[in-house]
């Protein structure tokens, strides 16, 4: 029986994200292009002991191999100052969606100590 409620629990969370996308992406302008593409790498926390020195040795590299294969990079102002956020990845206790190729994550942002209001997909 226990196996039944959590087969029943992930078919509801995958509705649930099914009918988000679905709504979330009902827009009247059809005519968007993509215009760029993100991508996260996962990173060894040795390396970042000290965050500061982690990110500058890192972002060192980035530069170095963007400039050897002539990629622009654009920096921000202050490309490490630290933000806060709160990021929390949800599963079964089995890890039934990461096995059926999901991933579920809540992202939580600050702004001035508060938490920040707000919707990405």
């Amino acid at each position: 029986m226990k196996k039944k409620s959590k087969l029943i629990l992930i078919n509801k969370i995958l509705l649930v994200i099914l009918f988000s996308f679905l709504i979330c992406n009902c827009s009247t302008d059809r005519d968007k292009q993509l215009n760029s593409s993100e991508y996260k790498l996962l990173l060894s926390a040795d390396n970042f002991v000290d965050p500061l020195t982690g990110f500058k040795n890192y972002w060192g590299i980035v530069k170095t191999v963007a400039k050897n294969h002539d990629i622009a990079v654009i920096e921000k102002e202050q490309p490490f100052k630290l933000k806060h956020k709160e990021i929390s990845f949800f599963d079964t206790e089995n890890r039934d969606l990461r096995k059926a190729g999901f991933l579920i994550r809540q992202k939580v942002k600050y702004k001035k100590g508060q938490k920040k209001p707000g919707f990405e997909y």
